[in-house]
């Protein structure tokens, strides 16, 4: 099977990075777009929460938005430099889950989901991360899940 458009969910953590060189490598085999996706969960602190006598907005994200645009330019171009001409980068707040799952995809009709096993999220350390999880129950499109490094060797996740 061949795709068309491949998207890859970063988080920042060790096993997104290796699903990007994992997504990146159907991509350049495929000849497909590829799509990157960075989703600030905006479910930690919910817009206008009040915080002592004023309220939260969406500028107390400013700085995990402007890591990750960073991260993603850089992602952007190994792509690049690896024959990938269609690359894009989006980096938003609000649930990845919801995002990463259907939202995203939908919009953009994307044919392959390729995430890290396990995320940033260090409370729940289970066997495959939450998103991860969800993603494999919700999305209506081929997913790939990363638990290996580029050497196919499972990843150690020390928090």
């Amino acid at each position: 099977m061949s795709y068309k458009n491949v998207l890859v969910g970063i988080d920042g953590s060790r096993p997104s990075k290796e699903a990007f060189y994992k997504a990146a490598r159907i991509a350049k085999r495929d000849n497909a777009s590829l799509h990157m996706l960075s989703v600030i969960n905006g479910q930690r602190f919910p817009e206008n929460t009040p915080k002592g006598y004023g309220f939260a907005d969406n500028s107390i994200y400013q700085p995990a938005v402007d890591e990750m645009k960073r991260q993603l330019a850089e992602f952007e171009k190994v792509a690049k430099d690896q024959g990938i001409s269609d690359v894009k980068t989006t980096v938003m707040i609000g649930s990845p889950k919801a995002e990463l799952a259907t939202k995203y995809p939908e919009k953009h009709d994307i044919d392959m989901l390729v995430l890290g096993g396990q995320g940033l999220n260090s409370v729940s350390k289970h066997v495959l991360g939450s998103t991860a999880t969800y993603c494999v129950r919700v999305a209506k499109c081929d997913l790939t899940i990363v638990k290996t490094d580029n050497g196919n060797k499972l990843m150690e996740i020390k928090y």
